[in-house]
C-alpha cells in the first residue's frame, strides 16, 4: 500500500553508520573510492571530492558487515551474502545467514556466521569448508590473511588467544596465547620486509606488533583512550602506524623510532570504527557512527596529519526542518547536535553546515570546535527568510553579518542569530534587557517578518517582542504590560507587516505591527500548542491540546474549519503552496492531509516512528519529513504534480496504512503505477466537450499567430519584404570566348539573345467562376448550428494569408458579391452568439471590417446590409456584457466564501 498523494522518493543527510568503511582503488577511474554502509544499502564516494558516486540496491535487512577487494564489494545481512561488481546491483547472492565477518580470499570468500567458520566459492556459492567453533572457548572477534601465508587465516578472539587456520584442509596450525585481553582488530603490516608482522589491537588500549612466524612481540604501544578500534599502516615512506579509539581520538606512531608522532583528539564525536590508508598515498580516511567521513593527509611534519576534507550529516536526529528560498532546492535542518545544516536537493556537494552554536565563539575558534565546552543546547525552533540573505544597503551595527535566521535553544533565554549567506552563526544574540537577571525565562516561539528586517519572539512569561535583525535593537513590546498571561505557544506576522499574531492558552490575539496595540482576538476550543500561517491567503492552522486543528481566517478573525482525527499531540503542520491542503503530523505516527476547500480528509498514512517536523516545498513537488530517532531527512514526491489523481473524502477516524520511510526500503520501478489510485479508471476515458454550457464562452486553443494578427497582414508583408529584388545570375557557357592578343581577355560582347529579350510578366487570370469550400459553406441555405459554425471551422484550418485571401475575395471588386458579404455577416453573428471559438470569430470580423470598409461606404450597401451590421454589433456587445457579468458573479462568490464562516 502507499499514500494517495505522496510516494517515497529518497533520504538526505545519511553518510555512514557504525560499520567500518572500506577503500577500493579502481585503475580505470584512477581514483580511490570510499564505501560506507547506511542501513540496508551501501554508499560509494569518490575520494577526490567526496561526492556520492553510487548507491547500492536494497538488502533484505540491515547490512551487518562489509568487505572489498580490487574487483568486488562483499556485504552480508541477516538473510544472505551479496557480491557486487559495480556497487549497484548484486551479481551473486548466496543464502548464508547471520554472517558477522567477511574476508575475500582469491576465488573464495571466508565468512564467520554466528561462530562458524565458512569458506565458499565466490560465484557458485558452493561451500568448501565449514568449521563450527565453540563460543565459550574462542569467540571470533576479527579476521585477517597474513601476506605470503598460503591458504592461512589468522583469527582473533574475545577471550584473548589467536588461531592460525589452514582453510584448504580445515586444520588449526597454531595457537597464540595472546595477552589475556580481548582482541579488537588485526592488521597486516604493509611494509616491504618482513612479511610476518601483524598489528594486534586490544581492548585495554595496547597495540602489539607481533611476528607470527616466531611468535614474538617486537614492539608494544599503548594509547590512553581505551579500546583500539582500528589500525592502519602508511604504505609509502616513512613507516607510520595510525590507531583509533572508541573516544574518537587518533594516534600516529613512528615504528622506526617507536615514538608517538602526534595525537588528534575528538576528530569524531563518537567512536572511530573505520580507519583505512589509501594505497601508496599519504592519505587515510576515518568513519564513525556520528554520521561523518573525514579524509586526512600526512604532509605536516609537526602535527603529523591535517584534515583534508570531510562529509557529514547530523550527529543526532533533526528537531525542525524547513524549505529555504522560493525555488525549493534547499532544506534547513536543526538537530539535537546543536548544529544547523542546509541540504541541497539538486546536488549533494551543495549541502553544507552553518556550524554549531556556542556561547563563546572566540574560545571555540581558539581551542577548536571539537573541544568547545560552551556548546549551546539543541535547537528546538527556528525561522528564516531569504529576502535579506545578501544583507542591507546601510549595514548598521551588525549589517555586515547578514542575519536572516533566528533559532531557539532548549532552556536558553537568548535567541541565536545565523547568516545563511555567510554560512555561520552571527556574533550577537537577542535578549530584552528586562530578562537580564531572570534565569527562568526562555523563548518558546519565533518568527521572521516577510521583509526579513524583523524577528518576533514569544516567551514563556507571556511577553512578545520585536527586534531588528540589522541592528539587534529592540523595537516593540506587544501588550501592556505583556501580551498574554501564560506561555506564548506561537507568533507570526502577515504579508504586509500590518499585524502580528500571537497564541497562548485559548487566546489568539491580533496586534498592530508598529504600535503594538491589541486590535482583536478570538477564542479557540482548547489550548493552542502550535500555529502555522499561510501569508498569501491570510489563513492560519492552529493545533490544539485536544489533538484537533482549527483553520482561522486572519482577515475576518474567525474560525472557518475544524479537523479532528489525530490521537496524540500534533508535532508540526505545513500548507501546500496553493493553500489547497494542510498536512499535519502527530506523535501517534500518523501524517494526514486535509483538503481546506471541502473540509475533508483526503489522505493519511502512518510511519514506524513519529514525525517530529515536516515542510512542503514552495514548488509543491516534495514533502520533507524528519522522524524521531532518525538522522536523515525523508523526501516524499507529490504525485499530483506529475499525473492526475482523483481524491475522494475519507472518514476523519480512518485507520492509516503503515508506510516505510523513503530510502529505507525498495520501491517499484515505476514512479507512478497505473493502479495507484482506485478512482483513476473513472477519469481515464473522459473527454471535455467543445462547450460545457450554453451560457459559457470557450476558446479554440489555436496558436496566437493563427488569429491574433490577421488584421495586420499588410504590415507583416511590408516588414518581411526584401530590400532588393532577387536577381537571377547569368548563365555562363562551358568555354568562355576570349579576344586574341598578348593578354588574354574574355569576350563579353556576345550575349544570349534570350537574355536581351525583355521578360514578360506573367499575369494570373482570376477564375471568376471558381468557388472554394469556404464560399460554398457561406452560400448554404441551412440555419442549423452546424451550418453556422461550418465556414469558421474551415477558416480555422487555413493559414493567416489564406484567410485574408478568402475574406478579401468576398468583395464585388474581387469577384465576390454583396450577397456573399451579407452571408458572412449573418453567419458571423450566429457564430459569436454560439459562444465557441470566441477569439477566432472576433479576429475574422475585425479583418472583414478592415478589408471591406470602402465597399460598405459605397452605394452597394442597402438597408439589409446595414441591418446585418447592426445585428452583429449588438451580438458582440451582448457577449461582452455576458463575460463581464460572469466575472462579477465569480468575484462576488469568492468574496462571500472568503468572509463567511462555514
Amino acid at each position: 500500500m502507499e499514500s494517495r498523494i505522496f510516494r517515497a522518493q529518497r533520504s538526505l543527510g545519511y553518510v555512514c553508520n557504525d560499520i567500518p568503511l572500506q577503500t577500493r582503488y579502481i585503475g580505470k577511474h584512477r581514483d580511490t573510492f570510499i564505501i560506507t554502509v547506511v542501513g540496508r544499502r551501501f554508499y560509494t564516494y569518490s575520494a577526490t571530492k567526496l561526492h556520492l558516486y553510487s548507491i547500492s540496491e536494497f538488502h533484505p535487512s540491515d547490512i551487518k558487515c562489509l568487505s572489498v577487494d580490487n574487483k568486488y564489494v562483499y556485504t552480508a545481512c541477516r538473510e544472505d551474502v551479496r557480491i557486487f561488481r559495480r556497487g549497484v546491483e548484486a551479481d551473486f547472492v548466496h543464502p548464508i545467514a547471520n554472517v558477522r565477518l567477511l574476508m575475500p580470499f582469491g576465488s573464495h570468500v571466508v565468512a564467520v556466521a554466528g561462530n562458524d567458520l565458512i569458506v565458499f566459492e565466490l560465484e557458485s556459492g558452493e561451500r568448501h569448508l565449514e568449521i563450527p567453533i565453540s563460543e565459550a572457548s574462542f569467540k571470533i572477534s576479527c579476521i585477517t590473511h597474513p601476506v605470503s601465508y598460503m591458504n592461512k587465516i589468522l583469527l582473533g578472539s574475545e577471550q584473548g588467544p589467536l588461531h592460525l587456520w589452514n582453510i584448504n584442509d580445515g586444520q588449526k596450525k597454531y595457537e597464540f596465547a595472546g595477552w589475556r585481553q580481548s582482541v579488537t582488530c588485526l592488521q597486516q603490516h604493509t611494509g616491504i620486509s618482513p612479511l610476518d608482522i601483524v598489528a594486534i589491537g586490544l581492548i585495554n588500549g595496547d597495540i602489539m606488533i607481533h611476528n607470527i612466524k616466531t611468535d614474538q612481540t617486537l614492539q608494544r604501544f599503548h594509547q590512553d583512550w581505551g579500546t583500539v578500534t582500528g589500525i592502519t599502516f602508511r604504505t609509502d615512506m616513512p613507516d607510520l602506524m595510525i590507531t583509533a579509539s572508541q573516544l574518537g581520538h587518533l594516534a600516529i606512531w613512528n615504528l622506526d623510532t617507536e615514538r608517538l608522532v602526534t595525537q588528534k583528539e575528538n576528530v569524531h564525536a563518537l567512536s572511530i570504527t573505520g580507519l583505512k590508508c589509501f594505497p601508496f598515498q599519504p592519505i587515510f580516511a576515518t568513519s564513525s557512527p556520528d554520521n561523518s567521513i573525514r579524509v586526512w593527509i600526512m604532509d605536516d611534519e609537526v602535527n603529523g596529519a591535517r584534515l583534508l576534507m570531510f562529509k557529514e550529516g547530523h550527529q543526532a536526529p533533526p528537531t525542525r526542518i524547513r524549505f529555504y528560498g522560493d525555488e525549493g532546492n534547499n532544506i534547513l535542518s536543526a538537530g539535537n547536535d546543536s548544529c544547523l545544516r542546509s541540504f541541497s536537493l539538486e546536488a549533494e556537494l551543495l549541502s553544507f553546515s552553518l556550524g554549531k552554536a556556542s556561547f563563546n565563539r572566540k574560545l571555540a575558534k581558539k581551542t577548536g570546535v571539537s573541544r568547545d565546552q560552551s556548546v549551546m543546547p539543541p535547537i528546538v525552533e527556528f525561522a528564516a527568510e531569504s529576502v535579506r540573505e545578501g544583507g542591507w544597503e546601510s549595514e548598521g551595527v551588525h549589517g555586515k553579518e547578514k542575519a536572516n535566521i533566528v533559532a531557539i535553544h532548549s532552556g536558553v533565554r537568548q535567541v541565536s542569530v545565523w547568516s545563511y549567506g555567510r554560512r555561520t552563526k552571527c556574533s550577537f544574540r537577542l535578549l530584552h534587557e528586562r530578562f537580564a537577571k531572570h534565569t527562568t525565562v526562555h523563548p518558546t516561539s519565533v518568527a521572521v517578518t516577510v521583509c526579513g528586517n524583523f524577528c518576533i519572539i514569544g516567551y514563556n512569561t507571556g511577553h512578545v517582542d520585536r527586534f531588528n535583525l540589522q541592528s539587534a535593537i529592540h523595537r516593540t513590546a506587544y501588550g501592556e504590560p505583556k501580551a498574554h498571561l501564560t506561555s506564548v505557544a506561537a507568533v507570526a506576522s502577515d504579508s504586509l507587516n500590518e499585524q502580528v499574531f500571537s497564541a497562548a492558552g485559548t487566546d489568539v490575539n491580533f496586534w498592530n505591527f508598529k504600535s503594538g496595540k491589541l486590535v482583536g482576538s478570538l477564542k479557540t476550543a482548547s489550548a493552542v500548542t502550535a500555529m502555522q500561517t499561510f501569508r498569501d491567503n491570510s489563513i492560519a492552522a492552529v493545533a490544539l491540546n485536544d489533538c484537533s486543528i482549527e483553520i482561522v481566517d486572519m482577515d475576518i478573525r474567525r474560525i472557518t474549519r475544524t479537523f479532528s482525527g489525530h490521537k496524540d499531540t500534533i508535532t508540526d503542520m505545513a500548507f501546500s503552496p496553493d493553500s489547497r491542503w494542510l498536512v499535519s503530523a502527530s506523535r501517534d505516527c500518523s501524517i494526514r492531509v486535509w483538503d481546506l476547500s471541502s473540509a475533508s480528509l483526503v489522505d493519511c498514512f502512518q510511519t514506524l516512528s513519529p514525525c517530529v517536523s515536516l515542510t512542503f516545498s514552495p514548488t509543491g513537488e516534495y514533502l520533507a519529513s524528519a522522524h524521531q530517532h532518525d538522522l536523515g531527512i525523508f523526501l516524499w514526491t507529490n504525485k499530483t504534480v506529475y499525473c492526475p489523481i482523483t481524491l475522494t473524502s475519507m472518514p476523519f477516524d480512518a485507520v492509516p496504512e503503515v508506510l516505510t520511510l523513503p530510502g529505507t526500503a525498495p520501491t517499484g520501478e515505476e514512479l507512478f503505477p497505473a493502479d495507484a489510485d482506485e478512482e483513476m479508471p473513472i477519469d481515464a476515458g473522459y473527454t471535455s466537450p467543445d462547450q460545457l454550457a450554453q451560457h459559457l464562452l470557450t476558446l479554440s486553443l489555436l496558436p496566437e499567430y493563427r488569429w491574433k494578427h490577421l488584421a495586420k497582414q499588410d504590415l507583416i508583408r511590408e516588414r518581411n519584404k526584401p530590400k532588393e529584388a532577387l536577381k537571377v545570375p547569368e548563365k555562363a557557357p562551358f568555354f568562355l570566348p576570349t579576344i586574341p592578343g598578348l593578354e588574354p581577355k574574355f569576350d563579353t560582347s556576345a550575349k544570349d539573345a534570350a537574355g536581351n529579350a525583355s521578360t514578360s510578366v506573367k499575369s494570373v487570370a482570376r477564375l471568376i467562376g471558381g468557388s472554394s469550400p469556404f464560399r460554398e459553406a457561406l452560400e448554404t441555405r441551412e440555419v442549423t448550428p452546424e451550418a453556422v459554425r461550418r465556414p469558421f471551422e474551415l477558416l480555422a484550418t487555413l493559414s493567416p494569408s489564406q484567410i485574408e485571401s478568402e475574406i478579401r475575395l468576398l468583395s464585388p471588386d474581387a469577384g465576390g458579391s454583396v450577397a456573399a458579404m451579407k452571408a458572412f455577416l449573418r453567419l458571423a453573428a450566429g457564430a459569436i452568439a454560439d459562444g465557441r471559438h470566441q477569439e477566432l470569430g472576433q479576429s475574422y470580423v475585425e479583418l472583414f471590417l478592415k478589408l471591406h470598409i470602402a465597399a460598405m461606404e459605397s452605394e452597394l450597401v442597402d438597408e439589409e446590409f446595414a441591418e446585418l451590421l447592426g445585428r452583429l454589433r449588438q451580438t458582440v456587445e451582448g457577449v461582452a456584457r455576458r463575460v463581464e457579468d460572469l466575472l462579477d458573479e465569480s468575484l462576488n462568490v469568492v468574496l462571500f466564501l472568503k468572509h463567511v464562516a462555514l
